[in-house]
């Protein structure tokens, strides 16, 4: 169970890291 919710939690700061990027990238 801890596995998957670590897995989530990655998942989701690596989407915010993808749209930071893009968002950066826009600029």
């Amino acid at each position: 169970e801890n596995a998957k919710t670590i897995e989530e939690k990655e998942r989701e700061l690596a989407e915010k890291d993808r749209l930071i990027a893009e968002l950066r990238g826009s600029r």
